[in-house]
């Protein structure tokens, strides 16, 4: 017999690595494409919404905003529901309003039919 415990440590090593690293390309793969020139804000949210500062940002209140992606596994749904996320807060606030990873109030659902993963993402946009 193997040496379990140590067997069980790295399996849970690789898995945080992997968790950490899919979370890094998500970051990468949806700010690659923005720069301060890219900035924008509608004007939409602040005169419909009320707002308030949360450590250091600005964010919407009691209004979320959503995604969803299907894929054949948790972390590329993952991907596409976040992308989503930005693009329709993008169209509706403009691109300082949506970076998930400022967003407020993040949750994340996942539901499996057959070998098809969904994901859903929501969260209060933040700038």
């Amino acid at each position: 017999m193997g040496n379990t415990a140590g067997n069980t440590a790295k399996a849970q090593h690789s898995a945080a690595a992997t968790h950490t690293g899919l979370f890094a390309t998500v970051f990468l793969a949806l700010t690659a494409n923005s720069s301060v020139a890219d900035a924008n804000d509608t004007g939409f949210a602040a005169t419909t919404h009320a707002t308030r500062r949360e450590g250091g940002k600005l964010c919407v209140l009691n209004h979320m905003h959503g995604g969803s992606g299907t894929a054949g596994t948790q972390s590329v749904a993952l991907i596409g529901a976040i992308k989503v996320y930005v693009t329709t807060t993008t169209d509706e606030y403009g691109s300082d309003w949506a970076s998930w990873s400022k967003g407020g109030s993040k949750r994340i659902s996942y539901t499996k039919s057959g070998d098809t993963w969904e994901a859903r993402v929501e969260a209060r946009p933040c700038k």
